[in-house]
């Protein structure tokens, strides 16, 4: 099965309005919906860049110590895993991505998206292998679609995001 969500608009009371459609294995569609609204996410967007940075940051302390490790001919043993420094790197990382995806599976649960996760439930069955594609603006692009906890119901689930000039 093959759905695509494609970002039609943007309102900044409103937020984004999405068109929903579901096509069978043979390229027929099944379902056309398009009155599907997520809400303006501009910490939602903030946080996910801060997620990055924080993951940009830990593979910079880990590639560091590597070479740390490889300058003392040590390279036999592993990175220290009680490194202080690095560790509180790595709770501070796993805390915010936590946080984001709470926020990112909040968001796409949202009271004004709710028939579009309700719909593909309808529409599909939970051993079916399903690909979502997301085609949304550049600022859309970065968020954890995969957190959706739609994927605990459809564990075959797949996303896959295009830019909006793409067909």
């Amino acid at each position: 099965m093959r759905i695509v969500l494609s970002q039609e608009e943007f309102e900044h009371q409103r937020g984004y309005r999405f068109t929903l459609e579901i096509r069978d294995a043979h390229g027929g569609a099944m379902v056309r919906s398009t009155q599907n609204w997520l809400p303006p996410a501009p910490e939602l967007i903030q946080h996910c860049h801060h997620c990055r940075g924080l993951s940009h940051e830990l593979h910079r302390m880990r590639s560091r110590l590597r070479l740390e490790k490889l300058d003392d001919s040590e390279a036999e043993n592993p990175i220290p895993s009680d490194d202080e420094v690095l560790q509180q790197q790595q709770e501070e990382h796993a805390r915010a991505i936590e946080q984001r995806n709470n926020d990112v599976n909040n968001w796409l649960n949202s009271e004004s998206f709710r028939n579009v996760k309700q719909t593909i439930l309808d529409r599909s069955m939970e051993q079916e292998d399903i690909v979502i594609l997301i085609r949304t603006d550049s600022e859309l692009q970065i968020l954890p679609w995969a957190a959706w906890d739609l994927t605990e119901r459809r564990p075959r689930l797949e996303f896959a995001r295009l830019p909006l000039e793409n067909q």
